[in-house]
């Protein structure tokens, strides 16, 4: 079965270490819907999350032993879905054609202001990816789109 899988690395913070694991997905033709890399509570010690969409479960145990073998990672996990906690950010900038507009935006949660002005308004959402996606398509419906970012997830195991 097909499904998305986080996988959880540990590596020595060294130029070139997201690429080379970059590039072992490249070269097995997977596709990485998310990758993002963070400082941990160790100095030195960076987490790199990647999220796999698409790969069947059976090539995972295979895909960790190849990432194991790359000389910088200190430790790599498989995180399933209900045992992460997880994490994302969203920037949106949207027009602000309404006298109602505040209104109607105070109606959604997890939703911060962050910028207003007279043509534009910026907002913040940090909530669980599944969450942030619902919350961008209801703010699709509803008003006009300028623009869009989300950062990487960021996972903690339970």
């Amino acid at each position: 079965m097909k499904k998305s899988h986080i996988i959880l690395i540990f590596a020595q913070d060294k130029r070139g270490v997201i690429e080379r694991v970059a590039m072992l997905f490249r070269r097995k033709m997977y596709n990485i819907n998310q990758i993002s890399s963070s400082n941990t509570e160790k100095q030195g010690i960076k987490k790199v999350t990647v999220r796999l969409d698409e790969v069947e479960d059976k090539k995972i145990p295979q895909i960790l032993k190849q990432i194991d073998k790359i000389v910088e990672v200190i430790d790599v996990m498989y995180i399933k879905e209900d045992s992460a906690i997880e994490a994302e950010v969203a920037l949106i900038k949207i027009e602000n054609n309404s006298d109602k507009i505040i209104d109607e935006l105070q109606k959604i949660q997890d939703l911060n202001l962050i910028s207003l002005t007279k043509d534009e308004i910026i907002i913040r959402i940090v909530q669980e990816p599944k969450k942030i996606k619902k919350t961008i398509l209801l703010i699709r419906n509803k008003f006009v789109l300028k623009e869009l970012t989300t950062s990487g997830i960021a996972v903690m195991k339970k």
